[in-house]
C-alpha cells in the first residue's frame, strides 16, 4: 500500500483521475507481482495481447486489474484490487480471443467512474494500440496524458517493502558470486560451465529457475568492456583473468553486481592493479553517498580514487536499481540529481588494459542509502 499511496498522491497533483499501467517495472511497483514476459508458447498463444495491465482509480486508490486468467491465482489479493479475466486458449472448445479481452477491458473501464474530458494517465512509450484503442472507444472524450516521469518520481525512493525485495535479489545474487569465486579456485573448465554453476546457486537461493542477466568474460577479453562478451565456448586457462557481472530478479526487484577473479593461481602484481583501482573507485563512491549529495559528486570522488592509481574513469560508475537493472538517476559527472534516503544503487567502477593488453577489472555492489551515508546489500567477497 505504500506504494500506491506514493503514486496516488503524485498523480493527483496533476489532476488525472485514471491511470493504466502497462510496463513490466510499472505493474511491478504497484502491484507487487512480477508478470511473466511472454516466451516460447506463451507469445504463441497471447497474440499479441497484453498479459496484463492495471487500471488506478486516484481518488479512490482502487485498482481494476486485467489480466490473462491463467495468473489470476499468482497475484496478491489485496483488498484495493478488482480482477477482470480473458481466457487465452481451451483444449476442448473454439473461441475468440481478441473478444474476450475487449470484453474484460471494456468491464474494466465501464466500472470505473468517469467525467467529460477526464484526464488519463499512460505510459505513451508502453501502451499497446490495441488497449489504447479499446478505451478511446469507451471513454470517447478521455485525454491522455503521459505520467513516464511522474512513475519515475514515485519510483525513485524505495520504501520499505522494496528495500526488503532488493535485499532478497541481493542474497541470491551473492550466491552466484560466490560460486565463481569457487570456481576460480581451479582452471580448464568452460565458460558456459562455470556460468551455469553460478546461474544455478541463484536458482537455489530464488526457490525455482532464477531470471537473470549479465556476462562472463575471461583471458583476454576482460582488456575492454564489449558488452554482452560471453560466456562463450572457451576453456578457463591458469593465470586468466574473469569479469561475471551478475544480474538476478527475484520477486520482480533486480541485483546487479560485479566480480573480478583469477583462475587457479594468485594474480600477477599487473593484474592486481586494476583490481586494487576498481576497489578503491568503489570505496570513495561508498563514502562520498549521502543524502543531499549530487550523483555528479559521487563521480568525481571516484575520478580522483582512480587518479591515485594513474588510470582515468572509462565509464559510469553506476546507476539506481529496483524493478529494473539500470534506472536513473546514473552516476555520470552530467547528472545533477540529489540523492535521497532509500534510494538504491549498484556502483560498478572499471579498469581495463585495452586492446593491447589483457587485464581488467570491474567490483560492483548494491547499495542503499540511509540518514548519514549508504549500507551495502551484497555480502560477498571479492575475487582479488
Amino acid at each position: 500500500m505504500e506504494n500506491l499511496n506514493r503514486l496516488t498522491a503524485i498523480l493527483a497533483k496533476q489532476e488525472i483521475a485514471v491511470c493504466v499501467v502497462t510496463s513490466h517495472e510499472n505493474l511491478v511497483y504497484l502491484i507487487g507481482y512480477d508478470v511473466p514476459l511472454p516466451i516460447g508458447a506463451g507469445v504463441d498463444v497471447a497474440l499479441g495481447i497484453p498479459q496484463a495491465f492495471a487500471i488506478l482509480d486516484i481518488a479512490e486508490k482502487k485498482i481494476k486489474m486485467v489480466l490473462q486468467s491463467g495468473l489470476v491465482k499468482h497475484v496478491k489479493k489485496y483488498p484495493a484490487i478488482d480482477f477482470f479475466t480473458y481466457d487465452v486458449f481451451d483444449h476442448f472448445k473454439a473461441f475468440n480471443v481478441y473478444a474476450n479481452f475487449y470484453n474484460s477491458v471494456d468491464r474494466a473501464l465501464k466500472s470505473c467512474n468517469t467525467y467529460k474530458n477526464m484526464l488519463v494517465g499512460v505510459e505513451i512509450n508502453t501502451i499497446p494500440k490495441i488497449l489504447a484503442d479499446r478505451i478511446l472507444r469507451v471513454w470517447t472524450d478521455a485525454i491522455f496524458n503521459d505520467i513516464y516521469a511522474d512513475l519515475f518520481e514515485a519510483r525513485k525512493v524505495k520504501s520499505t517493502a522494496e528495500i526488503e525485495f532488493l535485499r532478497k535479489s541481493a542474497v541470491a545474487a551473492d550466491a552466484a558470486q560466490q560460486a565463481l569465486n569457487e570456481a576460480s579456485e581451479s582452471y580448464g573448465m568452460n565458460e558456459f560451465e562455470i556460468w551455469a554453476k553460478c546461474v544455478d546457486a541463484a536458482s537455489r537461493i530464488c526457490g525455482s529457475p532464477a531470471v537473470v542477466s549479465g556476462e562472463l568474460v575471461t583471458g583476454k577479453r576482460c582488456n575492454v568492456v564489449n558488452y554482452p562478451g560471453g560466456p562463450i565456448d572457451k576453456v578457463v586457462e591458469k593465470g586468466d583473468m574473469g569479469i561475471m557481472d551478475f544480474s538476478v530478479r527475484l520477486n520482480g526487484y533486480w541485483c546487479d553486481c560485479c566480480n573480478t577473479v583469477v583462475f587457479g593461481t594468485k594474480p600477477t602484481k599487473h593484474q592486481q592493479h586494476f583490481a586494487d583501482t576498481t576497489k578503491a573507485g568503489f570505496e570513495a563512491a561508498v563514502k562520498a553517498i549521502k543524502p543531499g549529495v549530487k550523483c555528479s559528486d559521487v563521480y568525481k570522488a571516484t575520478e580522483r580514487a582512480y587518479e591515485r592509481y594513474g588510470e582515468k574513469v572509462p565509464h559510469y560508475i553506476g546507476h539506481q536499481i529496483g524493478c529494473t537493472v539500470n534506472e536513473n538517476p546514473r552516476i555520470v559527472p552530467y547528472d545533477d540529481t540529489l540523492i535521497e534516503e532509500n534510494m538504491a544503487f549498484s556502483l560498478e567502477p572499471g579498469c581495463y588494459e585495452g586492446e593491447a593488453g589483457d587485464s581488467g577489472s570491474r567490483n560492483e555492489k548494491m547499495v542503499y542509502v540511509t540518514a548519514s551515508g549508504c549500507a551495502t546489500f551484497n555480502q560477498f567477497k571479492w575475487g582479488m
